[in-house]
């Protein structure tokens, strides 16, 4: 009996983090998988050309390149399509071409402000079956603004070892802050508040992404002029999964730079997660984190809150670890995403 194929779409240039979960989820539900993606994601995204049937790279924003996806999906009797993003002017056009009844449409809504907010996103849900949201505490909200079925499943996956040697010395202390530099996701200035905190903890922060993306140039201007460049480790060119994975193993403490004053703190709380929470349960480590967050209801990651920059750096001083380690069940996580399919 063949395998029945799921076609797997990332038109947007971010979230594909979170594609490998779901690679591993269908493969172990024995689905095949084409995967079709925006050009520009493809040093993202090649790696995961020997696990799936093949990969296509388009620019989503080109209507007859639209027009081929499409008839690739109804010539290939696929009837199960997945947006690993589930939002945005691409999928937004795809999603008002006609289909077949046969294909079931679901996907990821990262930002759940897109239910209440957005007239587009209204308009791709009419061709929506049911969404997934990447944690607990979103699925209570999501339940609140639409009345699509809903399904909260970890985009955390055990990573490979790597093979990459890092020379970190043994007093050394490493605080990962995983991404580009995005100042809109992330309190760079609280971050510059750490690097200047003065104490005797040898530590480095470590900006584990590609520091020429996005504010990337302005906040490492910011690390030479203040003369702090002792205090990062930072790269000015893409970071392959190897070595990400490599630093991630030194790691003491993510920092996941969402404070109270950071714009973005609300829409964290309530209707979107972090990358770096995603990371917490990939590679166990715990995460340094305000306080804001110790009280949200499903909050399942590995969080050590902090009020100010004093608790913060006691915290490193003292070892300080999560109360729990959070459950990241493989079997749990592939039937809640399997349970949207046909």
């Amino acid at each position: 009996m063949n395998m029945p194929t799921v076609a797997l779409i990332e038109f947007n240039t971010y979230h594909a983090e979170c594609i490998q979960s779901q690679i591993h989820y269908l493969l172990s539900s024995n689905y095949q998988i084409v995967l079709f993606c925006n050009t520009k994601q493809k040093n993202n995204i090649e790696c995961y050309r020997e696990l799936v049937s093949d990969i296509y790279y388009l620019n989503p924003h080109s209507i007859p390149e639209l027009l081929q996806v499409r008839s690739f999906i109804i010539n290939s009797n696929i009837d199960n399509v997945i947006f690993n993003t589930a939002h945005g002017s691409a999928v937004l056009k795809f999603c008002l071409l006609p289909f077949p009844k046969r294909i079931n449409f679901v996907g990821t809504i990262h930002n759940l402000r897109k239910l209440t907010d957005s007239f587009g996103q209204k308009l791709i849900n009419r061709r929506l079956s049911a969404f997934y949201v990447l944690a607990k505490y979103m699925k209570l909200n999501a339940e609140k603004y639409s009345s699509l079925k809903c399904a909260a499943v970890s985009a955390s996956v055990t990573p490979e070892a790597s093979n990459i040697t890092i020379d970190k010395k043994d007093n050394e202390v490493y605080l990962i802050v995983p991404g580009s530099i995005e100042y809109k996701r992330r309190d760079y200035e609280y971050l510059k508040e750490i690097a200047n905190f003065k104490t005797d903890i040898n530590y480095k922060i470590v900006l584990l992404g590609n520091a020429k993306k996005g504010d990337g140039p302005n906040f490492i201007n910011w690390i030479i002029s203040s003369g702090l460049n002792d205090r990062f480790i930072y790269f000015n060119e893409y970071v392959s999964n190897e070595i990400f994975n490599a630093y991630m193993e030194k790691c003491d403490y993510l920092l996941a730079l969402i404070e109270p004053n950071t714009k973005a703190a609300e829409d964290y709380i309530n209707y979107k997660i972090s990358g770096t929470f995603i990371q917490a349960i990939s590679f166990q480590k715990p995460m340094l984190c305000n306080a804001i967050f110790k009280d949200i209801k499903d909050f399942n990651y590995n969080g050590v809150f902090y009020t100010n920059t004093e608790e913060l750096f006691a915290h490193i001083r003292n070892h300080s670890s999560t109360s729990h380690v959070a459950n990241n069940d493989f079997e749990e996580n592939r039937k809640e995403y399997i349970s949207l399919l046909k």
